[in-house]
């Protein structure tokens, strides 16, 4: 029997016949290997949580004193060592008792003196006592000409910014310049009767100056300790880094030991991670992680272990990963224990100091 040649199928047939046939198989299988790679990148639930970490500094005075300089304000980049304020650490009614009770003294000694030394040594230890005095009084006006020039850089900054008036602007700065003049008349009188001093040349070995060595010994001790007092501390930043916290502004009162600018690091270095108890999995040494974002859309990097803690402590859960009616929620935060490591920073990832992310281990 002769065979008959096939019959030809049209190509609307065949097509029709791919789409029943064909097509659903292929797209089940595009949508299941979608499906694959979006769990595995973005919905599997990670196997760490962990914290990019923050790097601060506080700055602070080891002296209780007056704020009369604050050179930054709150996000300004500052750079290691970097001034950023001045602290006067003597309280100036203090002070003032202070430089008072010296010259009290001062007199003292000068009607002692007076009483016990003949009239040339007398002179001589007047004229020395006089000077002292004037020394003293020096050291007085110098503390008000630095109150007077921070009121007026003060004052100066306010009338800049249209908020103190220009009558109260010029009185501060002639109480500036009366000040500096102040000063400017009796370092000369101290730099005279000390050209007189040297003039009268009495020995070291006469009577008056043998009663006086002691007296004049502690005298230079307080002066010694009046000229620590009198002179600004600067606060230097110890980091690179913004000004993330401002506690105190010029013109306040600051306590040792208490913090008064916060410097944070705009870089970080390393993740730290928790691994959750119970402790199923316990991350190396060397242990590549996935690190993931929260962010949408979220990003994800490869990075490594770099140190695994030795001890399960406190941690603190990142937000977004409270259990909803948790006894330890602290200000919504739950309060768990892990074990800690840190893990390496990411390349080509953004990510900011203190963002919490989610790591997958590697295996």
């Amino acid at each position: 029997m002769e065979q008959l040649p096939p019959i030809p199928i049209p190509r609307r047939h065949r097509w029709r016949e791919f789409r029943i046939k064909k097509i659903p198989v292929v797209t089940f299988c595009a949508a299941l290997v979608a499906v694959g790679f979006i769990w595995r990148e973005h919905v599997v639930t990670p196997s760490f949580i962990g914290e990019v970490e923050t790097i601060r500094a506080n700055v602070i005075s080891t002296l209780p004193g007056l704020l009369v300089e604050m050179t930054v304000e709150r996000f300004d980049q500052v750079s290691k060592g970097q001034v950023i304020g001045k602290i006067l650490p003597a309280d100036p009614e203090l002070l003032k008792a202070s430089l008072a009770a010296i010259e009290i003294d001062l007199r003292t000694l000068q009607a002692r003196v007076a009483l016990d030394q003949d009239r040339n040594a007398l002179s001589y230890e007047q004229l020395r006592l006089d000077w002292l005095s004037q020394r003293v009084e020096l050291a007085t006006a110098k503390v008000n000409l630095q109150f007077a020039e921070s009121e007026y850089q003060r004052s100066a900054k306010l009338h800049g910014e249209k908020i103190l008036s220009d009558s109260l602007y010029e009185l501060a700065k002639d109480l500036r310049d009366v000040r500096r003049e102040e000063v400017t008349e009796k370092a000369k009188v101290v730099s005279e009767m000390e050209s007189r001093l040297k003039a009268l040349n009495v020995s070291e070995g006469s009577p008056a100056s043998r009663t006086n060595t002691s007296l004049a010994l502690a005298i230079a001790a307080q002066e010694a300790q009046l000229l620590l007092t009198e002179g600004p501390v600067t606060l230097k930043a110890p980091i690179d880094g913004v000004i993330s916290s401002l506690n105190h502004r010029s013109g306040e009162r600051v306590m040792a030991g208490l913090p008064i600018v916060t410097i944070t690091s705009a870089r970080a270095s390393r993740i730290v991670a928790f691994a959750r108890q119970p402790l199923e999995v316990i991350p190396k040494e060397g242990d590549r992680v996935r690190v993931r974002t929260r962010g949408n859309p979220r990003k994800t990097a490869i990075a490594s272990v770099l140190h695994v803690g030795s001890a399960v402590e406190l941690m603190v859960v990142p937000a977004g990963n409270n259990n909803k009616g948790d006894l330890n929620t602290i200000l919504g935060n739950p309060l768990e224990r892990g074990l800690a490591f840190s893990v390496s920073m990411p390349e080509g990832l953004t990510i900011y100091p203190g963002e919490a992310v989610d790591l997958v281990l590697i295996r």
